[in-house]
């Protein structure tokens, strides 16, 4: 009989313990569950961080080996055609004295012959000056083209830096919805910083493109009969800065002003050079 009840009582006990048991099991799994869905959220996260430094690398690469060499470049046609133009104007003024016999002479008077006619035939050098105006009207005319061409990939380059933009836009939305109310690290918040940076970027290289295209119509406004002549009573001195209207400056002086204030270092810049070289220093 005792130990009948004793088997009772140990079979009783089990029972009332094997809840604890299971309440037991159940919490480890929850902590578990828990600890694995933070581990893949840490692992979103940082997939999401590297696709953050993944655009702004692509963006970053752009502006400097696609977007500001194509402005140096554009820099450099628009030197040369400042000197291709200050050439014309001075062949066509030769030109324009070997027209009149007297003046011929007056130059052989006052030694010039020995200047200008060394090779002892007047129209020689006559013919010369000719050839020389020809070959800079052509040079002018493929500098031009080369103008455009480079504002032409300036322009799409430009688009590719805009789809960037939304690209990263798009991706932080996303981040802010997923990992809203979450804890991040350091890491993430510096990558998320990188769409303030591009749009900042973006805002001044868009300035600076609208600025240069505006100096480009003017260069390619002045394209005209008058180029190879003295500019008609119109100011060719571009030093003066603002003091001459760009409406009365002749072909000369319109592409010297406009090289003047080309450089993304002048006064007129929308180009900010310490946040567009921070920006740079981000790359690497």
């Amino acid at each position: 009989m005792r130990l009948a009840f004793e088997q009772y009582m140990m079979k009783s006990s089990n029972i009332v313990q094997q809840p604890k048991v299971d309440a037991v099991s159940q919490a480890e799994k929850e902590a578990r569950e828990e600890e694995l869905r933070k581990e893949k959220l840490q692992q979103q996260m940082k997939q999401a961080e590297k696709r953050y430094w993944h655009i702004f690398q692509n963006f970053g690469r752009m502006v400097q080996e696609e977007w500001l060499d194509i402005d140096d470049q554009a820099y450099q046609v628009v030197e040369a055609i400042a000197g291709i133009r200050s050439r014309l104007s001075m062949q066509a003024k030769l030109l324009d004295r070997f027209k009149d016999v007297v003046q011929k002479k007056e130059w052989a008077c006052h030694g010039y012959n020995n200047a200008f006619m060394s090779r002892g035939n007047g129209n020689v050098l006559e013919e010369d000056v000719e050839l020389a105006l020809s070959h800079d009207l052509i040079q002018h005319e493929r500098m031009m083209d080369g103008l455009r061409g480079l504002f032409a990939n300036l322009s799409e380059y430009h688009e590719a830096l805009l789809r960037h933009l939304d690209e990263i836009s798009k991706h932080h939305l996303e981040c802010m919805e997923e990992f809203e109310g979450c804890d991040v690290s350091q890491a993430f918040l510096r990558a998320t910083s990188l769409v303030a940076v591009m749009h900042d970027t973006i805002a001044m290289l868009s300035l600076e493109l609208y600025r240069k295209q505006r100096l480009v119509h003017v260069i390619l406004e002045t394209v005209e009969d008058e180029l190879i002549q003295v500019d008609g009573g119109r100011s060719t001195d571009a030093s003066k800065g603002d003091d001459v209207e760009w409406e009365d400056l002749g072909p000369q002086g319109a592409v010297d002003r406009c090289f003047i204030v080309w450089s993304r270092q002048s006064k007129h810049s929308c180009i900010e050079e310490a946040a567009l070289t921070t920006m740079l220093d981000m790359l690497n």
